[in-house]
């Protein structure tokens, strides 16, 4: 008998909700992200798209689909991490990005997906980043950076190049080549118009995950710094010295009132 060939590819739309249904911080923020399929990249990559400025995430289905279920949930959300940790709007490396500003941001991501993703992804305190203390940002591995070891040709693991690129081991899975476009002012406005999308998200998440007594898998540290980012920022110096302002009109009114009614 004829083994049964496949009809249908990968559809990670089909997945999302079952992959996510212990994670409901997870699971809040990805309905505000689409998600394409393309085998133009390896492997998945996020960006925001500059015509509309909404979060996109796009994966190779056949990448997708030889993963397990844990890795597949791990995939997504180190992509999730990308927009939340504000690695594709705001903190991006002024120029273009290297292969160690890829890497960097992943040992960030990571700490929080230990034995959840493919083997060939970079881990801090594995392999080459075996210097590397888990649980640090993007800035610090940036500004402890340490050259991996090269091999007997003079190569290391990491240098220039796209996101996406580089020799086999272990290196940033996933694709970055799609962030960027700031240089236009398409691509500024865009970005702006994301950041202030991604707090409306973020809130949504945050307030879903209350609702339902959990936040997953999101660590209590990670889930500080995004209820920190939510607090509305008030500048109280500005704050007082409009108070003064309006309180000195209201008085020199108060003043004219009173002086007409007693001189009509």
């Amino acid at each position: 008998m004829k083994k049964e060939e496949k009809t249908t590819e990968f559809d990670l739309n089909m997945h999302t909700a079952r992959l996510l249904m212990s994670e409901p911080f997870f699971a809040a923020l990805s309905r505000r992200i689409d998600k394409k399929k393309t085998r133009s990249i390896p492997t998945a990559g996020v960006r925001v798209n500059p015509t509309t400025a909404q979060f996109e995430l796009f994966y190779n289905p056949d990448f997708m689909e030889s993963l397990t279920d844990v890795q597949k949930l791990g995939v997504l959300k180190h992509e999730f991490y990308h927009i939340i940790f504000e690695h594709v709007t705001t903190r991006r490396p002024e120029g273009k990005m290297t292969r160690e500003d890829n890497i960097q941001m992943d040992l960030a991501i990571n700490s929080n997906l230990i034995g959840e993703l493919p083997d060939d992804c970079c881990m801090p305190g594995v392999g080459p980043y075996e210097w590397a203390p888990v649980g640090k940002s993007y800035e610090w591995y940036k500004a402890n950076w340490q050259e991996p070891e090269q091999d007997e040709n003079g190569e290391g693991e990491s240098g220039e190049g796209e996101a996406g690129e580089g020799e086999e081991g272990q290196g940033s899975f996933d694709d970055h080549s799609q962030w960027g476009g700031e240089g236009t002012e398409e691509g500024a406005t865009a970005n702006e118009i994301a950041k202030e999308r991604l707090k409306e998200a973020l809130k949504e998440a945050a307030e879903e995950a209350a609702k339902s007594s959990g936040w997953g898998s999101v660590s209590a540290q990670t889930r500080k710094e995004i209820l920190e980012r939510l607090k509305v920022k008030v500048d109280w110096k500005k704050a007082l010295r409009y108070f003064v302002k309006t309180s000195q009109r209201a008085a020199k009114k108060s003043t004219v009132r009173r002086l007409n009614s007693r001189f009509p």
